[in-house]
């Protein structure tokens, strides 16, 4: 398990509760992964952890081969999740979800980056995390929509949805929002939370090319 990786220096657990493996053990995955995947349709991960520490604050796994995460792990302690690259489809399964309305809500989740998960069809439900600040789902070609709640989110400052190719609507924004890109996104319209935001320093619309019109200003 987890521990026997820790005694043989290919993971780490950091004062801040920091998991960072060691490059061979990454390497490793990536074999495992590349062996599982051929000739059976679709990629087998049946050798990859069945488990994570709950005790985990900050989680960085680039290229992290499943479709959701481990379906034993609470993410209740998580204030920082970066998984860029991943096949992740969605972060939760059925049961976790559960999980998090009834027990574990993400209520200490500042920062979390799904960018480049190209198959990510469900953006992970916020809704209880207050304390979010960043998050950014560049490159999450799979996306559709984001849920109405991110205009309640109230200490979001950064969004990056850029090149979301099938991100068609937008719901109203946080007025804390700096940051927004949606660099060709396929959104139609731009909602007036945003195009009225006197905070926002930063705004990318090109190439949205399905962008119909722009929110009058009056």
């Amino acid at each position: 398990g987890i521990g026997v990786l820790i005694d043989m220096s290919l993971i780490s657990i950091s004062g801040s509760n920091s998991l960072d493996m060691h490059d061979l053990l990454q390497e490793m995955g990536r074999e495992i992964v590349h062996e599982d995947g051929i000739g059976c349709g679709k990629l087998c991960f049946s050798k990859c952890p069945k488990s994570l520490p709950n005790t985990i604050r900050y989680l960085y796994w680039e290229r992290y081969p499943l479709q959701s995460l481990p379906s034993t792990f609470s993410a209740e302690n998580l204030v920082e999740l970066l998984m860029p690259h991943s096949e992740l489809e969605k972060l939760w399964n059925k049961s976790q979800y559960i999980c998090l309305l009834y027990c574990c809500n993400l209520g200490n989740l500042k920062l979390i980056d799904l960018s480049y998960s190209y198959h990510l069809a469900e953006v992970p439900d916020l809704s209880h995390s207050r304390k979010i600040q960043h998050i950014n789902h560049e490159c999450c070609a799979s996306l559709v929509q984001i849920q109405s709640y991110f205009q309640y989110l109230d200490k979001l400052t950064y969004i990056h949805l850029g090149s979301c190719w099938n991100l068609k609507y937008l719901p109203e924004m946080p007025g804390n929002v700096e940051f927004l890109n949606l660099k060709r996104a396929a959104i139609k319209e731009l909602p007036l939370s945003v195009w009225s935001n006197e905070k926002i320093s930063f705004l990318d619309i090109e190439y949205c090319e399905y962008l119909e019109h722009l929110p009058s200003s009056s």
